[in-house]
């Protein structure tokens, strides 16, 4: 595209992130937690942000060359550190019209839509709790079909999207809201100190009030996935929730009832795999539920998800086997810092929208060296002392150590965006070896027994090893 936008997209929440685009080709993206070297760092809607400054530093540009910021806002902006008009990085964009807000799902939404780069999709988006309703526009809060019963009078936040959308790649890209599930309370207030399992009204809230019970911290979720393969779901789902026919979830408390014990994990060990096994029943049950009423709404052949919910790899397989969708895009940074490439992705749409004559755009290329950042200072911070040296020299060694049987630290390119290692930061060693998985969790993750691991397999040997045996 001759005279190609810069597009910078940020998410302004936990798990913080910024996007820079060059018309429709990703240039850049990084999570601000690879910059402070804090896991989950959040980042502010009004303040600067670390992850922003990167993006422009690595492309060679300043922020008036900038044509649009986009900040996808996931706390009401109702105070000024949530605000994006009182973010001074920004100033000059404000003052041109140029700084623009996202509320949440439609952030993820658009992430997973360019990432997946389908023309027509059905779009997906499901997690804890995302932007409050006040902040939606009017075609989202028209879509809204149903508000939780217990969390009492507030602010209510979308919980629940489903989405179209419709022409990517041209400049007519819009992403239409079907129906939307808001609640008033990603988890009941206090349950830090209710001595029973909080109370939830999303999805995303029903996993945290069991990673609460569990483990004593409501973020620990993807822990909960993990000891769920332990368990058996003796808990019925309905005590957790249940779906009408019109898709619609409705969230029960008497799961609640069971658990008045503030013992958490590695107590009640039987206990607490049951309950994680029936939580995933209860969340596979919902979710797929919502799935076949968004293949009725929206008959497309493809579906899009996204939201923290869809990094569930159990469910998301089965989404994969039973959705009746021919194909089944899942972005790998589904949770909040896949938002930072929707808000930028939005932002081409709108300064496409604002051109005095029609603006064609090739489909998002999302390289898969858009990711920062350099090689890390490693050897300041920690006792493993990285080494450099050329690919071939580097992949004969690495070899040599894990037949020896060691753990390896891979750095290779840019990092991820989200929180799965994908080959650029891995810790790497030989799953042959019957102690591997224990000495990984033990001695290296320092974390509990159950944690999973992925295999790294070749593409063409994937079938091998795996019965299902199609690319990711």
């Amino acid at each position: 595209m001759a005279n190609a936008p810069w597009i910078l997209g940020i998410n302004a929440s936990h798990n913080g992130a910024a996007c820079l685009l060059r018309g429709s080709e990703l240039v850049v993206a990084i999570q601000e937690e690879r910059l402070t070297r804090v896991k989950r760092t959040r980042v502010f809607a009004g303040r600067p942000s670390l992850a922003a400054s990167y993006c422009l530093s690595h492309a060679g540009i300043g922020v008036d060359e900038l044509d649009c910021v986009v900040i996808c806002t996931c706390p009401g902006r109702s105070e000024p550190d949530h605000d994006p008009l009182h973010n001074s990085q920004f100033e000059s964009l404000r003052r041109r019209g140029c700084l623009l807000s996202l509320s949440h799902h439609l952030g993820h939404a658009h992430s997973a839509i360019a990432s997946a780069g389908h023309e027509r999709a059905a779009v997906l988006v499901i997690d804890g709790v995302g932007s409050p309703v006040v902040d939606l526009e009017p075609s989202e809060r028209d879509a809204i079909v149903q508000s939780g019963s217990w969390a009492g009078d507030g602010p209510r936040y979308e919980a629940i999207s489903l989405y179209e959308a419709t022409g990517l790649g041209a400049p007519a890209l819009r992403v239409t809201p079907l129906a939307k599930q808001v609640s008033r309370a990603w988890l009941e207030r206090g349950h830090e100190e209710l001595g029973r399992m909080p109370r939830f009204e999303s999805l995303g809230g029903l996993y945290s009030a069991v990673a609460q019970q569990v483990f004593g911290n409501p973020r620990h979720a993807g822990k909960v996935m993990g000891l769920a393969s332990y368990g058996r779901p003796t808990i019925p789902t309905s005590a957790f929730l249940s779906v009408g026919t019109d898709g619609q979830v409705h969230y029960h408390d008497e799961v609640c009832a069971l658990f008045r014990t503030e013992e958490r994990w590695p107590a009640l060990h039987d206990r607490y795999a049951d309950l994680a096994a029936s939580a995933q029943a209860a969340l596979e049950h919902a979710v797929l539920a919502l799935v076949g009423e968004l293949r009725r709404r929206c008959p497309h052949p493809r579906l899009c998800y996204a939201g923290g919910v869809a990094l569930n790899g159990l469910l998301n397989e089965r989404i994969v086997r039973e959705s009746g969708f021919e194909e089944v895009f899942i972005t790998p940074a589904a949770e909040d810092s896949g938002t930072a490439i929707g808000a930028a992705y939005y932002g081409l749409q709108w300064w496409l929208d604002r051109q005095p004559s029609p603006v064609t755009v090739d489909r998002p290329r999302l390289r898969r060296d858009a990711t920062g950042t350099e090689y890390p200072p490693l050897g300041r911070s920690t006792r493993w002392w990285p080494t450099a040296s050329s690919r071939d020299d580097a992949l004969e060694e690495v070899v040599d150590r894990l037949l020896g049987g060691q753990i390896l630290g891979w750095f290779q390119g840019g990092s991820e965006l989200g929180p799965r290692a994908l080959g650029q930061r891995s810790i790497v060693c030989d799953p042959r070896r019957a102690e591997a998985k224990e000495r990984l969790n033990a001695a290296i993750k320092r974390r509990e027994w159950f944690r999973p691991f992925a295999a790294s397999v070749l593409e063409e040997h994937a079938a091998q090893w795996f019965d299902w045996g199609e690319t990711a």
